[in-house]
């Protein structure tokens, strides 16, 4: 996934890596390298300009200072992939439309997860080619993460509202308001000053649905959503710290341009947060299927 900024790196002392090993691998310094591609705090291992497409392709195999933020999003759409043929095989064997529409949100979500992680793993892998290619990228990835936001947000309300026709409308209206906020920078750039800032604004709204479900929903169903979304929300908050922060480079500049700066942890809370959240949705499908049963009827629950 993309900074959202990238302030000029400060001056700083030598990567502690031995020489021996960064003449090995071809990589360059901070001050080797174009503007748009140093990163705060992170001093070397930066890729030079690939001779063509195979040349950035193979580079997926080697060690640089984008290989843990490729490898973690690879990873993880290839289990997202799984988990899709799983969803697949589940809606050929659903035995009633509310099965199938059940399934279907399922799998939106999981697509939705790993096209994130492909446009990630895009981005990442092309951070070092020619500038129009990055730029591509780069819109590429926060489409990404936008579809990655608003199908957490359909899916949670479709299935969790599913015994409350009324609010799910509601939520769901609201949801694509959310989503059209969040697009707005892919159409028009210059009408957010701080991308960032408006990603977290949104999804912060996003907890509206969540929190009122929570308020007005039966035990049971509470029970079944809360540790989801405590574990969503906060693989999502931790990560955003470590985005935010910078930390631990900003603290050891030289010493984390490998393994271990902060791109690489959000990457693995996100990954994290949306496996959650699949988990949750999985759950919170015994209550999309067993509405009868529910001990709340549509008018226990109080409209916003």
């Amino acid at each position: 996934m993309a900074d959202a900024s990238v302030p000029p790196p400060p001056t700083v002392p030598e990567a502690w890596l031995p020489n021996k090993l960064r003449k090995r691998q071809g990589l360059l310094d901070h001050t080797d390298v174009p503007a748009r591609q140093k990163v705060p705090f992170i001093h070397w291992g930066y890729r030079p300009p690939p001779a063509g497409p195979w040349d950035l392709i193979r580079s997926i195999f080697r060690i640089h200072n984008e290989t843990g933020n490729i490898w973690s999003h690879l990873i993880g759409a290839g289990y997202f992939a799984w988990v899709g043929v799983d969803a697949a095989l589940g809606f050929s064997r659903a035995t009633s439309f509310e099965q199938q529409a059940t399934t279907l949100w399922i799998f939106l979500l999981v697509v939705a997860s790993a096209y994130c992680c492909v446009c990630s793993v895009v981005f990442h892998l092309c951070s070092c080619a020619h500038v129009g290619v990055r730029d591509c990228t780069y819109k590429m990835d926060l489409t990404g993460i936008v579809v990655l936001i608003a199908a957490s947000y359909f899916t949670g309300i479709a299935l969790g509202y599913r015994c409350y026709p009324a609010l799910r409308s509601f939520y769901l209206a609201y949801a694509a308001l959310i989503s059209v906020a969040l697009a707005v920078p892919l159409l028009k750039r210059e009408l957010v000053k701080d991308l960032a800032q408006h990603m977290v604004l949104c999804v912060v709204l996003g907890l509206v649905p969540a929190v009122h479900f929570l308020c007005a929903a039966t035990g049971k169903e509470a029970a079944c959503v809360l540790p989801y979304l405590l574990l969503m929300f906060g693989s999502y908050g931790a990560g955003a710290c470590f985005y935010f922060a910078r930390w631990p480079e900003c603290c050891w500049p030289g010493y984390f341009d490998i393994v271990g700066h902060s791109h690489q942890f959000w990457h693995l809370f996100v990954l994290m947060a949306a496996v959650c959240w699949l988990q949750g949705c999985r759950a919170m499908t015994e209550i999309a299927m067993l509405c009868e049963a529910l001990d709340v009827p549509e008018e226990g629950m109080i409209l916003p």
